[in-house]
Parts: C-alpha cells; sequence; structure tokens
C-alpha cells in the first residue's frame, strides 16, 4: 500500500537476509511479476557465498554491513569501510561462486580515493554502520559482556553520528536560522 512503513520492511527483510517489494495501490497488477521475482530470488542458490574482505594491513576501521550477506545474481551490494586512517593499501575479496569455486579479486589500487567525513560516500557508510549498531549486527553487539557491550555501543553510536553528522537512536541535530531573527 502507500502508506506501509518502508523502514519497518526493509528492516525486517535485513533481518531476514531477504529483500523487500512494494507495489504501488495504483498498479495492483504488479503483484505477481513481484511475487513471481521474489521467488526466483528465494529459490536460487547463492551466486556468491561465504565471501571475506581483507581490507590490506588496516584493520582499524569499521565495515558495514557487518554481517555479509549472501549475493544474489541481478542484486546489488554495497560494502563500506571507514577507517580512521588513510585508504588500505590492498583490499581482497574471496568468495564461493555457486558454493562450489572459490574466486579471489583484488581490487586495483587506483579505485581507492580518501574522503572527507563531509562527503557522501563516508556518511553513508556511516549511516550503515549506526544502522547495524541498532540492530545489533556489529561486532561489538557480539561482546560477551552484555552489559559494557550496550555502553560501548550507544558510545560508538554517538562518535560516529557526531563525526559524520548522521541523526541517529543516540543522536540528534538542531538547526538555526540565523539569517530571518
Amino acid at each position: 500500500g502507500d502508506e506501509v512503513n518502508r523502514e519497518i520492511i526493509n528492516g525486517l527483510a535485513r533481518a531476514g537476509v531477504g529483500t523487500a517489494e512494494y507495489v504501488d495501490s495504483n498498479k495492483l497488477s504488479a503483484i505477481s511479476e513481484l511475487t513471481v521475482r521474489q521467488v526466483e530470488i528465494a529459490s536460487q542458490a547463492s551466486f556468491l557465498s561465504r565471501f571475506d574482505i581483507q581490507w590490506g594491513s588496516s584493520n582499524n576501521g569499521i565495515e558495514a554491513p557487518y554481517g555479509k550477506e549472501t549475493v544474489f545474481a541481478d542484486r546489488r551490494t554495497l560494502i563500506y569501510y571507514l577507517t580512521k586512517d588513510e585508504a588500505p593499501s590492498e583490499v581482497r575479496v574471496t568468495a564461493l561462486v555457486g558454493g562450489l569455486t572459490e574466486i579471489e579479486y583484488a581490487v586495483p589500487q587506483a579505485v581507492f580515493k580518501t574522503l572527507s567525513n563531509q562527503d557522501l560516500i563516508p556518511k553513508m557508510a556511516a549511516r550503515e554502520a549506526i544502522r547495524d549498531l541498532e540492530e545489533g549486527r556489529s561486532i561489538l553487539s557480539l561482546s560477551e559482556d552484555d552489559n559494557s557491550g550496550n555502553g560501548e555501543i550507544t558510545n560508538e553510536i554517538i562518535r560516529i553520528g557526531v563525526k559524520y553528522q548522521i541523526t541517529s537512536s543516540e543522536t540528534t541535530f538542531v538547526a538555526i536560522d540565523n539569517q530571518g531573527w
């Protein structure tokens, strides 16, 4: 429907490692097409599974989303890496293709670029990292000590939110118009 809360639906899809489709109420005839597409996705063997990304010698960054999903054919997957320093010197991706053949791919150095905190891509990465923290899908969520982990998670959400100027469950920003006073 037109009034569905897309954030809740997308959250449910992420939690179930699935996808979501939306149908405009003016185009109800599209339901069968979208249903077929969802069944095809659910029945296909994964395209890439057990994939891992090695971010060179840099291990002081944040990968988001943290829990890498299985990648299906014809589906886009974005994985961000926020570094505290400079871009990694090398990135290597390994995965199983179709559950049978292992591949390894070295990302060319030419695609690496250090961006400022105010650029769009670092903000998108920060938003995804905060979402992981809020939904319990981060490395901090796997902490043995649940009591201290919650404090660490809250502090990390605040640190990332303030650094990248992103609102979250723990951060709020107020804008003041100084021109019209």
